[in-house]
């Protein structure tokens, strides 16, 4: 009765929102996983392959290999599955490679292009004898699976591999050795690494993949990738750290795209990584969770993207404003025709790289000119980090005449606009210009701020950089008349 007479109250008072005013929603719970744990939007992974519609690959240095000697073989679904995540986690596809091969060195001598920056690896053991001191040599970072405890008969409940007395060294001592393997560690400087597998739950706490190996005497050398939704199952049934070690893998590349050395890069990892399990470097989690959510990356992003960015003119307003409501020619950091036949059609606004409708009048000694289009870089702002691509614009701007001396006119400019395609922006820009005549020049200077996309960033979750620059711009302005 009780359940009944709620309901029965429920419905009474529906309309007494409507009555004493809106209904104030309460405010949501806070996420509980640390934002620099989530990932990012629906996004199975904290990436996506549309970064090589977005970037151009040719801006990202180096390159991703991974070491798989299943695409020798009639099933080769291992080392395409390993190359799939490296790219599905944001890495272009002209920049992942498979090997088939087990080895990182030969004889001492290096077994992967010279242009590598990463190594995936996903058999176990991880390292061999002299991998450390070969990769120590070079501006290389490997990254190799920790393993999976079901491959090991008899030995399933025990996932700390990586000590000396595990019984797995012995079964698999053809392939490899503990001591071997952890001087590969200790003289590499950080450039070989190991990957396993954390679950970052919805409450927010962070609990072992049962299936997957902990970093054990590797912690040191060793992080915990946060499953993604979309492996997360397969790695509580049978470990799957053959899929951390290429996600990991990506991130680092990432890296490289920021900072030069391999020294560079493992540093900071290690201080952007979210510490989990016990306090500190523990057996379970090694150094943590890697993130990109971290001040040292996104203060470097910022830098890379600002100097990445110029700011060189060529606005379409400007012109029109120096025209006035006719028609003219201008010439500065590029070309641009601007046409306008009649008051009562849009004027028309051509370049080498836009194309806009608008409208320029006059009023008394005030002239006011609007304008949106296409084109490339159209308010004169392009990365060199990103593709060249199309643009949509909308730029509005105004002139007022200062002085006035026979053919000769002194007036001060404004305008402010905004584009969204390769790169976002918003620009303002002033300056004065100098008539005689139908010629005009002007000088002024461009102020913008725009979301500039970091080669990589999709990788680790993160979004662009916003940065702001400034420059100038010189326009020479020629006007003529068009018969009507």
């Amino acid at each position: 009765m009780r359940y009944t007479l709620t309901g029965l109250l429920a419905v009474l008072c529906a309309g007494c929102a409507a009555k004493n005013g809106p209904e104030v929603m309460p405010e949501p719970p806070p996420d509980p996983i640390p934002e620099a744990l989530r990932l990012l939007e629906n996004e199975q992974y904290p990436g996506q392959n549309v970064l090589a519609r977005k970037i151009g690959a040719s801006n990202l240095t180096g390159r991703v290999q991974i070491l798989d000697y299943s695409v020798l073989t009639e099933d080769s679904s291992h080392a395409e599955m390993v190359k799939r995540i490296v790219m599905n986690a944001g890495v272009p596809v002209g920049h992942v490679f498979v090997q088939g091969d087990y080895y990182i060195q030969r004889d001492g001598n290096l077994n992967v292009p010279s242009d590598t920056r990463v190594i995936v690896r996903t058999d176990f053991p991880a390292y061999r004898k002299g991998d450390g001191e070969v990769l120590a040599k070079h501006n290389i970072i490997a990254v190799a699976s920790a393993g999976n405890v079901d491959a090991v008969e008899g030995l399933e409940h025990d996932r700390d591999w990586f000590r000396s007395d595990h019984g797995v060294w012995e079964q698999w001592k053809e392939y490899g050795d503990y001591q071997s393997t952890m001087r590969a560690f200790q003289n590499a400087n950080g450039q070989a690494l190991l990957a396993t597998w954390a679950d970052v739950r919805t409450d927010g706490t962070v609990v072992p993949v049962q299936k997957a190996v902990m970093c054990g005497d590797a912690m040191e050398w060793c992080f915990a990738v946060r499953a993604p939704p979309d492996l997360l199952q397969e790695a509580h049934q049978g470990g799957a750290t053959s899929w951390a070690a290429p996600i990991l893998g990506a991130h680092t590349f990432y890296l490289f795209q920021l900072w030069d050395t391999a020294e560079e890069v493992f540093g900071v990892l290690k201080e952007c990584a979210i510490d989990a399990g016990d306090p500190g470097v523990d057996r379970e989690f090694g150094l943590g969770i890697p993130t990109a959510i971290c001040k040292t990356i996104q203060d470097r992003e910022a830098q890379t993207a600002g100097a990445s960015l110029t700011v060189r003119g060529g606005s379409a307003v400007v012109s029109s404003l120096l025209a006035g409501p006719g028609s003219s020619v201008s010439f500065g950091n590029r070309m641009n025709l601007s046409f306008s036949r009649s008051w009562k059609l849009p004027d028309l606004f051509v370049s080498f790289s836009s194309l806009a409708l608008g409208k320029t009048v006059r009023r008394d000694k005030t002239t006011f000119s609007f304008l949106a289009g296409a084109g490339y870089a159209p308010l004169g702002v392009s990365s060199s980090l990103t593709r060249t691509g199309t643009s949509l614009f909308a730029e509005a701007g105004a002139s007022r005449e200062l002085l006035a001396r026979g053919n000769t006119s002194v007036s001060l400019l404004a305008a402010a606009g905004a584009e969204r395609g390769a790169i976002a922006s918003l620009t303002a820009r002033t300056g004065v210009s100098l008539g005689y005549k139908r010629i005009a020049l002007y000088g002024g200077v461009v102020f913008t701020g725009a979301s500039v996309p970091i080669p990589g960033h999709r990788a680790v979750g993160v979004p662009p950089a916003a940065v702001s620059k400034s420059g100038w711009e010189i326009v020479l302005s020629r006007s003529f008349s068009v018969g009507r």
